[in-house]
C-alpha cells in the first residue's frame, strides 16, 4: 500500500478524494456518467468512453499501480471509445484538472 501511495504521489494523482466513478452493473454494461468542466468519462458495455464538449481535452489513463496505459486527445464535440482489458483505471483530465477512478468489468 505504501508503494501505491508513493507512486500516486510521484504522478501527482493523490487527489483521488474527488468524486469517483465506478461501474454500477456487472460486466460493465452500465455505469454512472461523470461529467465535469465540459468533459465526460464513463464505462459502457466494458469500454471506457471519453468525451470533450466545448474544447479539446487530453486524457491520461493509468493502471491501478500508477503505470501510464494510454494518453489520448479528444477533439471538441467528440467522443472516443477505448477498449481496454478488465480492471481498475485512473483517468486524469489535464484541461479539467480532475482525476477519476473507473472500473471495466
Amino acid at each position: 500500500m505504501k508503494l501505491f501511495r508513493h507512486i500516486l504521489i510521484c504522478l501527482g494523482l493523490l487527489s483521488l478524494t474527488a468524486p469517483m466513478a465506478m461501474a454500477a452493473a456487472d460486466k460493465g454494461v452500465a455505469s454512472e456518467v461523470v461529467s465535469q468542466q465540459g468533459t465526460t468519462v464513463r464505462v459502457n458495455q466494458g469500454h471506457i468512453e471519453l468525451a470533450a464538449v466545448d474544447q479539446a481535452a487530453t486524457f491520461s489513463l493509468y493502471s491501478i499501480t500508477g503505470q501510464l496505459v494510454k494518453s489520448v486527445t479528444v477533439s471538441a464535440g467528440s467522443t472516443m471509445t477505448l477498449d481496454l482489458p478488465k480492471g481498475v483505471y485512473i483517468v486524469r483530465c489535464a484541461e479539467g484538472q480532475w482525476v477519476k477512478r473507473v472500473m471495466v468489468r
